[in-house]
């Protein structure tokens, strides 16, 4: 299970597949429900970020109310069911959840997803018929500070990207350059994570 969540934070749904796939079997040798409900859930999820948007959340929907209950990380999967509800343009529905999520953090900052938890509440902000852009820009920064006290440079960098993305569209995008600049600094020349190639060339674009 550990496994599954790091291929998923890297973005690797080769690695899902094969990994859900070896879980199935022996949930289903075994009569394992809780590793089944985590495996049909991830399956669903990696089919989401595909070619299926529509069934993977369909099937995420579904298995939902049985993962968030047996599973060890309750926080982390309704992170990753509102984000795709957020992709399949459900922004109020994406955010209803998080808004629930929240509410479970009994110290804030404190939990795994949190910090992304809060960069996917700013992005529903964003995109609301009543978006308000004070309040994502300060989940995002919200984002920022959590992951940096949990030393997540991965959940850092997703957020900065959001926050300077969000500056952007406003006109203003040396607002988020400092975040943006900080945390791609912090990685090395090997390090390869989601989305730090796209955070190096907003870089490149707005230099300061």
């Amino acid at each position: 299970m550990n496994a599954l969540t790091t291929y998923q934070m890297i973005g690797d749904r080769n690695a899902i597949m094969r990994l859900v796939s070896q879980m199935m079997e022996v949930a289903d040798k075994f009569d394992l429900p809780v590793q089944r409900s985590i495996a049909s859930f991830m399956s669903a999820w990696a089919g989401a970020y595909g070619e299926e948007l529509d069934a993977g959340l369909q099937a995420m929907e579904s298995e939902f109310p049985r993962v968030s209950a047996m599973g060890p990380i309750p926080v982390y999967y309704a992170g990753l069911l509102a984000g795709v509800r957020l992709q399949a343009g459900q922004a109020a529905r994406a955010l209803e959840l998080l808004d629930g999520v929240l509410k479970t953090v009994t110290e804030p900052g404190v939990g795994l997803y949190v910090p992304e938890i809060h960069r996917l509440r700013g992005e529903c902000l964003l995109r609301l018929d009543t978006g308000d852009f004070d309040a994502a820009v300060r989940e995002f920064e919200t984002a920022i500070a959590a992951a940096k006290q949990q030393q997540s440079r991965a959940f850092q960098l997703a957020a900065a990207v959001s926050l300077t993305r969000a500056w952007a569209v406003a006109d203003r995008p040396e607002k988020g350059m400092g975040p943006l600049q900080e945390i791609v600094h912090a990685f090395g020349e090997g390090d390869d994570p989601p989305q730090l190639a796209l955070a190096r060339a907003m870089l490149s674009a707005h230099p300061h």
